[in-house]
């Protein structure tokens, strides 16, 4: 998938797309991601793997439905 080749992004800008569902594969590669917007969608949920977004400094989430977060939002130390 074209997700795979996203290991030298860091700022992804996903906001007001009327998205539902969040691909694991976003995060398995997405090492040197900083800054993810997903505001203004209609996210149920993130994917348990979105841990794996290490140097992740800003996570912006308003304005969608989510139920619950991942454990593994509590590793992210640079959050």
């Amino acid at each position: 998938s074209g997700l795979g080749k996203l290991h030298k992004m860091i700022y992804l800008n996903a906001g007001n797309n009327k998205i539902i569902n969040v691909p694991q594969g976003l995060f398995s590669n997405s090492k040197n991601l900083q800054t993810l917007n997903l505001e203004n969608n209609m996210i149920a949920e993130l994917p348990q793997n979105i841990g794996a977004a290490k140097n992740l400094k800003a996570l912006i989430l308003g304005n969608n439905s989510l139920r619950n977060l991942p454990e593994s939002l509590t590793e992210m130390r640079s959050l």
